[in-house]
């Protein structure tokens, strides 16, 4: 068991005291999570997504005054172009509640997000410590660039095609994002209906498949589930949901609130809030927008910016997607570096009593 916990090769890889990272949680994460957890001995993640090549710059110089430790930052490596028929009909569908929230209509085609590629070319620029990527990957001159910045590169697989797509990639370690996870499904080869394994499946399975250091994702907020997960065959954890009632998550106070008070609820998958499959908190609002139509990612999300910017501004959750893995009755709202080192020191007591037996 001495290999499994607290030092293993992730551990060495990432200089972190435990192999816990916390998930990079585009929409919640601030620079005060990255740095609470990199404090605490684990790897604070930030999701970039969102931002342009300039802000992901900023964002670096940023943490890094803030932390002297590794920090990771995290990508969507997908982009599409836009289906014009489809967003036809989603802006008509969203012009009634545009409408109802107060909101002029809109009727235009929005622009593209920001270039992956130009994303990805600030953060080998800046030399980011620890980049981690989803949907996919960076190209081969893109990860031979990353490597001559010593830029670590973690990617995320859902299905045992996309690990044996990654292990014969230049990369360094794979995330597994079981079915339990919460937010986007970050499958790229493949259905996703297909790519739904639960962690206790996908972690042995996946060990056949690749001899690089696996972290497993997915509704964890359990010490004995981290130390379940190791036993399994992965060397480190991805954490998110646990941290999302935290003092320092980014998440609004209705987003909480709707956590912490519906813990009899449930999670479903729907691709409403995002164009692509997602888990989130099943609530009345995402029930009644089930059957609106969409259009594809990232396009549904940025016609709905106006309406979950409404919803922040009122304090409601209606158009916000409420990510949420399948533990989050588990959660609970205290300061991030309470929830790991409790979550840290309960997995060294479990790991120490298996030793003794």
């Amino acid at each position: 068991m001495n290999n499994l916990w607290p030092s293993n090769r992730l551990t060495k890889l990432l200089h972190l005291d435990f192999p816990i990272i916390q998930s990079p949680m585009t929409t919640c994460c601030t620079p005060q999570l990255v740095e609470s957890i990199c404090y605490a001995g684990g790897l604070g993640s930030f999701g970039v997504s969102l931002l342009s090549p300039e802000e992901i710059k900023n964002t670096i110089k940023h943490i890094r005054s803030r932390t002297r430790k590794r920090f990771s930052l995290s990508l969507y490596c997908f982009q599409d172009n836009p289906n014009i028929d489809d967003i036809i009909k989603v802006q008509t569908a969203l012009n009634s509640e545009r409408k109802a929230f107060g909101l002029n209509e809109h009727n235009s085609i929005p622009e593209k997000p920001y270039d992956i590629r130009e994303q990805i070319n600030a953060l080998i620029e800046s030399k980011v410590p620890v980049f981690s990527f989803s949907l996919g990957h960076p190209n081969e001159d893109e990860i031979l660039r990353c490597k001559q910045n010593n830029i670590t590169l973690i990617g995320t697989a859902t299905n045992l095609q996309e690990v044996e797509k990654l292990d014969h990639l230049d990369i360094d370690a794979i995330v597994l994002q079981g079915a339990e996870s919460g937010g986007i499904r970050s499958t790229f080869i493949g259905s996703h209906n297909e790519s739904m394994i639960g962690l206790i499946d996908f972690i042995p399975l996946a060990k056949q498949k690749t001899k690089k250091p696996l972290i497993a994702a997915g509704g964890i907020m359990r010490s004995d589930q981290i130390a379940a997960c190791l036993i399994l065959g992965a060397e480190g954890v991805q954490l998110g949901t646990v941290f999302l009632a935290s003092t320092e998550s980014g998440a609004s106070q209705s987003y909480k609130h709707q956590l912490l008070h519906k813990k009899h609820s449930s999670t479903v998958i729907t691709s409403f809030f995002t164009g692509i499959p997602a888990r989130v908190l099943s609530t009345e609002s995402t029930l009644a927008w089930d059957e609106m139509p969409t259009t594809n990612f990232p396009y549904q999300s940025i016609l709905m910016k106006d309406l979950a910017k409404r919803c922040q501004e009122i304090d409601r959750t209606d158009f916000i997607p409420l990510f949420a893995g399948q533990g989050f009755p588990l959660i609970s709202s205290r300061s991030s570096i309470e929830i790991f080192y409790e979550l840290a020191q309960g997995t060294s007591l479990l790991f120490k009593e298996l030793k003794q037996e």
